[in-house]
């Protein structure tokens, strides 16, 4: 039986150069099924064993927006290779590392080809192999493909059956993710949510205007005092605008607050819909109160939802894009093209659906 492994890895990490030299002139070259994106193959024997190998398209992750992110990503999804040699620049290894865990996450067998070690050398870059294999439970193997440096270790490492992985490795992983994501959720969002709480807060309504409400009419004087803070000034003012797509100005708080953090976009609309309620035993659910308000329909939150899955990346993650990009220029554009095409595509859902009568 001949076992497929696949090489994947950033443009420019020498992962060509490696299957170049792991597998000589016995390759093809083809493309993929109803697309041009160029598929090459070949054949790697050793100790009497023979291995298909797959070049997979050089991408920077497996979040399927290009072309070649699909067909890298649907390869390891669907064809299950036996193992995935991961090529990474050792001389730009916080950015290779992205990718790489994203390859461990989908579930199968990984190993690391360290490569570029002379470059990384000559730059002063030193790299403890066996420190970040134990760090990612994987096979670390370092390389230089060009004089093909540590290719023999890494097929012997590639070429091992695989093993599934023990309870214990499981649980751990499983328990570093949900602390990252426990870590965050207590500091980040925590921060904002707070913030966003202060903003929709601040400043009090004024004594002669809340006068004019009286015993019963709670709910009424929350939400002038929401509409008179700083937050709700912002959301009334945007109104006139995002009300072509259903968004009143209380969703607009929300979603403000979600160019921060999209995690908060939800709580904050809770927050801002629950404002004057002084029954906690009688206080309804989000979705009770959104059902209730005449500002909401099921059109309305299918145009939040559209609206939500495309605007701006969260603070967090264009912060990522200027520091990768090495300027602010890609970042703000990011955030204002997405923001820009998520508005077009709520409004179309939200005005179509309204013509057909779908409210």
């Amino acid at each position: 039986m001949v076992h497929t492994i696949a090489l994947a890895g950033n443009p420019n990490s020498g992962k060509t150069t490696l299957f170049n030299a792991l597998t000589g002139a016995r390759q093809q070259v083809g493309n993929y099924p109803g697309v041009t994106v160029e598929k090459k193959t070949g054949v790697y024997k050793i100790d009497g064993r023979e291995f298909s190998l797959v070049d997979l398209p050089g991408t920077y992750s497996m979040t399927a927006y290009s072309l070649e992110e699909v067909i890298a990503r649907d390869f390891i999804a669907t064809q299950k290779p036996a193992v995935v040699v991961d090529i990474v620049d050792a001389a730009n290894l916080e950015r290779n590392l992205y990718l790489t865990l994203q390859i461990i996450e989908m579930g199968v067998p990984v190993c690391i080809a360290l490569n570029m070690m002379d470059v990384a050398k000559s730059r002063g870059v030193r790299i403890d192999a066996p420190r970040l294999s134990a760090l990612l439970g994987v096979p670390v193997v370092p390389t230089v493909a060009r004089n093909g440096t540590g290719k023999k270790e890494l097929m012997t490492a590639a070429a091992k059956p695989y093993r599934l992985p023990t309870v214990r490795g499981v649980l751990i992983h499983a328990w570093e993710r949900t602390w990252q994501y426990i870590r965050k959720a207590g500091t980040v969002i925590l921060a904002i949510s707070i913030l966003l709480w202060a903003l929709m807060s601040f400043p009090n309504l004024p004594a002669d205007q809340a006068d004019h409400f009286g015993p019963g009419q709670e709910a009424a004087l929350a939400g002038a005092e929401l509409r008179h803070s700083v937050a709700g000034r912002i959301g009334t003012s945007l109104e006139p605008v995002t009300e072509l797509a259903g968004f009143d100005w209380r969703t607009n708080i929300a979603l403000v607050g979600g160019f921060a953090a999209k995690e908060v976009i939800v709580s904050t609309l809770g927050t801002a819909y629950s404002m004057g309620e002084t029954d906690a035993e009688a206080a309804s659910g989000l979705s009770q109160r959104l059902a209730q308000s005449p500002q909401w329909k099921p059109l309305t939150a299918f145009a939040l939802i559209v609206f939500v899955m495309f605007y701006s990346p969260c603070f967090v993650a264009v912060v990522c894009i200027a520091r990768e990009a090495g300027s602010w220029k890609w970042a703000v554009f990011s955030m204002a093209f997405n923001t820009v095409l998520a508005f077009v595509l709520a409004v179309s859902v939200y005005q179509a659906g309204s013509l057909l009568g779908l409210g």
